[in-house]
C-alpha cells in the first residue's frame, strides 16, 4: 500500500467534506422541489375545486330565477269596505245594471 502523504490526505478529506455539502444541498433541493410540486397539485385541486363550486352555484341562481318566472301566481283581486268586509265585483263582461 502507498502512504498518503499529509496534504494528499487533508485533500482527500476537503474532497470528502465537498461531497458531503453538495450531497446534503442536494437532499435540500430535492426536498424543496418535492413541498413547491405538493403546493403546485393542491393549488390546482382547489383551482378546479372552486371552478366547480362557481359553476354549481351559477347553475342553482339560473334554477332559481327559472322556478320564479314559471311558478308566478295569477293575482287575484277583491273588494272590501272600510270595516274589511268582502264586496262581491261583477266582470266587465257582464251588465252591472239591470
Amino acid at each position: 500500500m502507498a502512504k498518503k502523504t499529509k496534504g494528499q490526505a487533508e485533500n482527500a478529506e476537503a474532497d470528502g467534506t465537498q461531497k458531503e455539502a453538495a450531497n446534503q444541498d442536494a437532499r435540500g433541493l430535492g426536498t424543496v422541489v418535492i413541498r413547491n410540486e405538493f403546493y403546485r397539485d393542491g393549488y390546482r385541486s382547489l383551482l378546479r375545486l372552486a371552478v366547480l363550486q362557481g359553476l354549481v352555484i351559477i347553475g342553482l341562481i339560473g334554477a332559481l330565477f327559472f322556478i320564479i318566472q314559471v311558478n308566478q301566481p295569477e293575482n287575484r283581486y277583491f273588494a272590501t269596505t272600510e270595516d274589511g268586509r268582502l264586496i262581491p265585483m261583477v266582470s266587465l263582461s257582464e251588465p252591472n245594471l239591470s
